[in-house]
């Protein structure tokens, strides 16, 4: 009845899909009617498209195959409690809020969100309540992705899937919606100083741009202090245990994914996109062009979930053997659409070595959707 009643909520529904568990579709079904679907279905067109684009990108990174260490088609990887059909029960859950936070950039845009995320419809706020600081994008994000992370916990039981992803695609969606925003729509002045730090060439690169301006200072604003035992809440506030991400911080100095962020994902412009574009442009198919680019970000990335399973030697045999998988298959090239059947081998053998010490590139694969989201971005729009 529900469905009935909602096209929204019955679109969500169908998105999890008469297969994923029950938990899956209801999550969808509340994603859908939550504050997260209201934002989304006022919304204009735009904001649809590019919740549309990042859904896509999720499902397409969790099933191309082989990922080494990863979730594919042909099994689980280095893990235990996941397979394919977790995270396409975790994508469709949280599909929905991509939309909502595309939109809610846009209305940030327009000076119609509140830092706390508020927003009204009724005439021009006084100015003085307008953003003024690119920060308040992500502030006006960031509850949409909290809600969209209670989803994702909620369809999978409580296995964490896509956490990075949400955190990734969510800003690249906001910062997009943000760019794209409805025609007429007049910025603020201090939104318009916000995206002049986003006049770089290219879509994505000004995406990028806008993403980093969001994010600035947020390494040393939440990772300062971070330790191996614990990372207070706040002041006073009791301990809780590190996250992967505090804790290769805490032993390397790297941010993880809010390095990424705040340095406008120069793992995704400088490897993701150009190793993507390479192998199309060498004939490879969807699936060997996401592989293809999953290896370049891991021969890159300062992934947390690779630390935090397998410790520096870890990082360093990802870094290394990914580097060399990715100078073979740019030297043999692509036969059909698909690997070579040695580089083909050469990547299920790394596969089977990163299971043996239970490394898993988790960081890489959410920049992997990131990458595939902003690459069908650029080319809807004709980049």
């Amino acid at each position: 009845a529900c469905a009935a009643r909602e096209p929204a909520c019955r679109a969500a529904r169908e998105s999890a899909g008469e297969s994923a568990c029950h938990t899956a579709r209801v999550s969808a079904c509340h994603a859908a009617h939550g504050p997260a679907g209201e934002a989304a279905r006022a919304g204009p067109p735009q904001a649809a498209r590019l919740g549309r684009l990042a859904a896509r990108a999720l499902v397409l990174e969790a099933r191309a195959t082989p990922k080494p260490g990863l979730v594919d088609s042909s099994g689980s990887g280095s893990h235990a409690d996941m397979d394919l059909s977790t995270f396409l029960a975790s994508a469709a859950a949280i599909a929905p809020f991509f939309e909502s936070m595309a939109a809610a950039g846009q209305a940030w845009a327009a000076g119609e969100s509140r830092a706390d995320g508020e927003s009204w419809r009724l005439g021009r706020p006084p100015r003085e309540s307008l953003p003024r600081e690119p920060a308040s994008l992500l502030a006006v994000l960031r509850p949409l992705g909290m809600a969209a992370e209670a989803a994702m916990y909620a369809a999978t039981g409580g296995v964490n899937t896509h956490k990075g992803a949400i955190f990734s695609l969510g800003l690249l969606a906001g910062a997009a919606g943000a760019l794209a925003r409805a025609p007429g729509a007049g910025l603020s002045h201090e939104a318009e100083l916000s995206l002049a730090a986003a006049r770089a060439p290219g879509l994505a690169e000004r995406i990028c741009a806008l993403a980093a301006a969001a994010c600035s200072g947020v390494v040393e604003r939440e990772l300062e202090g971070a330790g191996r035992n614990g990372f207070p809440e706040g002041p006073g506030g009791a301990a809780r245990p590190a996250t992967a991400g505090e804790r290769l911080y805490a032993a390397t100095g790297s941010g993880g994914a809010r390095a990424e962020a705040q340095a406008g994902y120069p793992s995704v412009r400088l490897a993701g996109l150009p190793a993507l574009r390479r192998a199309r442009a060498a004939g490879a198919g969807p699936e060997a062009q996401a592989v293809a680019a999953l290896l370049a970000l891991m021969a890159r990335v300062h992934d947390s979930c690779v630390f935090s399973r397998a410790g520096r030697e870890g990082l360093a045999l990802v870094h290394s053997r990914s580097a060399a998988l990715c100078a073979a298959i740019e030297s043999a090239g692509f036969e059909e659409g698909r690997f070579r059947p040695r580089e083909y081998r050469a990547i299920l053998d790394f596969g089977r070595e990163l299971e043996a010490v239970r490394a898993s590139p988790g960081g890489s694969a959410d920049l992997l959707a990131a990458t595939l989201f902003l690459d069908s971005v650029e080319k809807e729009a004709g980049g």
